[in-house]
């Protein structure tokens, strides 16, 4: 935990994808207090909204211990993606090795 609380960037993808319990909450809390407190980074990936992220955290006092301390100095980006199928992609180009 200590290792992770020093990263030059710590990115948490697919953040508030599966339920945290409680232990779970507290322990990224702390790691990401710790990171606060010393200035560094931390990215968040997330497949949900913000305001959705309530749904995956059951103890709403470290929900909001957690959630104040990602988002006081951050700065959220939604991207509103169409998902493409594949058959509307472009085929890829692959080269051959030359004889």
């Amino acid at each position: 935990m200590k290792r992770l609380a020093r990263v030059q960037l710590l990115v948490l993808d697919d953040f508030a994808l599966e339920r945290c319990s409680s232990e779970e909450t507290y322990c990224l809390f702390e790691l990401v207090d710790a990171r606060e407190r010393r200035g560094i980074a931390a990215l968040v990936a997330s497949p949900n909204a913000v305001n959705e992220w309530d749904d995956y955290i059951d103890d709403a006092s470290a929900r909001a211990a957690l959630f104040g301390r990602l988002l006081s100095r951050g700065q959220a980006i939604e991207l509103n993606l169409v998902p493409q199928k594949t058959a509307n992609r472009p085929p890829v180009a692959h080269s051959r090795p030359r004889t």
